[in-house]
């Protein structure tokens, strides 16, 4: 085992307190937007699926599945949004992380 280093700082040096792998980060900002597109048509085959239903059931029982299917598809709103909030924070980080890198490559060539 080596000695930590001079810089040690927080169990970390100072450089490496982090890493970030761009292409891991470009693929998971792919899967989330391939899983928004995925949600956004499982959305709309649901809906279309209860409004043909509700066309012929009335009733309690009716008004019961309406209302806890406004509360799911709310629910899955909040879930897409935050999702693109996460998709977009993703592809900031991933054009700094490169820019940042490319910068400093370009420092010591």
């Amino acid at each position: 085992m080596r000695p930590p280093p001079r810089n040690w700082f927080g169990g970390c040096t100072v450089a490496e307190a982090f890493r970030v792998d761009p292409q891991t980060l470009a693929d998971a900002v792919q899967r989330m937007a391939e899983f928004q597109r995925y949600a956004e048509s499982m959305l709309s085959e649901i809906d279309s699926l209860v409004s043909n239903l509700h066309t012929t059931w009335t009733g309690v029982g009716a008004a019961a599945h309406a209302e806890a299917h406004q509360h799911w598809a709310r629910g899955e709103a909040m879930m897409r949004e935050a999702l693109a909030r996460l998709r977009t924070a993703g592809a900031t980080a991933h054009s700094n992380y490169t820019g940042a890198m490319s910068t400093n490559l370009a420092m010591w060539s």
